[in-house]
């Protein structure tokens, strides 16, 4: 049996849709159905988080006479996806906390830009009437 043929058998047998299985390994439906129409064939993450899902040796997927098996050992499958999951979640965080952090930092760099600008008016205001009061005693 090929690959794409145990796919869509595994897939079957556990009840899934093909709309279920992508959400499980975080792809898109078309993924799955090109898969399993054999137009291509999925990464080898891809793999091993299909092995996790269905509860197969990888052995059996990728050799055409391989004889079906459970997984060795009769150890629970590795939850692979929700890896994938935990990697976005982590990416999405850390591009939040870097977007916070910039925000802060614009917000003090302004803040003390407009404390120098107050300080630098109010210089060149008193060095104005200093300047006054010269040529007004000058004059008198």
């Amino acid at each position: 049996m090929e690959l794409k043929e145990k796919l869509v058998a595994l897939r079957k047998e556990k009840g899934l849709t093909q709309l279920a299985v992508a959400e499980k390994l975080d792809v898109s439906r078309q993924a799955i159905s090109r898969w399993e129409s054999g137009t291509a064939l999925p990464s080898t993450d891809n793999l091993r988080c299909l092995c996790s899902l269905y509860e197969v040796p990888i052995d059996y997927l990728l050799k055409e006479d391989s004889e079906r098996k459970s997984n060795p050992d009769n150890e629970p499958a590795p939850d692979m996806f929700r890896h994938k999951n935990k990697k976005t979640v982590v990416l999405i965080a850390a591009a939040l906390v870097g977007i916070l952090v910039v925000g802060i930092l614009c917000y003090f760099l302004t803040r003390n830009n407009e404390k120098y600008i107050d300080v630098v008016d109010a210089e060149s205001d008193q060095w104005n009437e200093s300047q006054e009061e010269i040529e007004f005693n000058e004059i008198s």
